[in-house]
C-alpha cells in the first residue's frame, strides 16, 4: 500500500528493501522475489535491473497478492496491516522495517520470530537473538 503511505512519511525505504534483498542472497542460493505493490509502476522501476525479482501482474486482486505471498518461503514486508498478514501467513524468516505505526511499541506490532533490519542494515531478531 505504497500509495497510501508515501504521502504520510511512513513508507519503506529503497535501501531498507535492498538491505533485506541482499541479506536474502547472500544466506541462500537461487533466490527469487515476488513483489505486491498498489504502485507497480514505481516498483518496475526501481527493481528493473533485478532479473530475479518479479511483480505479481496487474490483473491479480489483493486478495491474489495476499496468496501469492502467503505461499513465498521467507518474506519482505512493508509497514501496514497487508504486509503483516503476508509475513504472519507466509514460512520461513519474516524481516521487516524499523518504520512501525506512531502510537505502538514495535514488540506490541511485529510478531516475536520476525526480524528487523535498522538504519545500520542490522539484521537482528525481535527478542535481541542475531540472524
Amino acid at each position: 500500500r505504497r500509495k497510501d503511505f508515501v504521502p504520510l512519511n511512513f513508507s519503506s525505504s529503497d535501501q531498507y528493501l535492498f538491505a533485506a534483498i541482499d541479506y536474502y542472497t547472500s544466506h541462500y542460493s537461487n533466490v527469487h522475489f515476488i513483489v505486491a505493490s498498489d504502485d507497480k509502476p514505481y516498483c518496475k522501476n526501481l527493481f528493473r535491473n533485478r532479473s530475479n525479482i518479479f511483480l505479481t501482474p496487474e490483473s491479480f486482486s489483493m486478495g491474489d497478492d495476499l496468496i501469492a505471498l502467503s505461499l513465498c518461503e521467507h518474506s519482505i514486508i512493508t509497514g501496514g496491516t497487508f504486509g503483516w498478514w503476508t509475513g504472519y501467513l507466509a514460512n520461513g524468516k519474516v524481516i521487516h522495517d524499523k518504520v512501525y505505526p506512531s502510537g505502538c511499541q514495535r514488540p506490541e506490532y511485529y510478531y516475536p520470530p520476525w526480524y528487523l533490519i535498522d538504519g545500520n542494515v542490522r539484521a537482528h531478531k525481535n527478542d535481541n537473538y542475531t540472524l
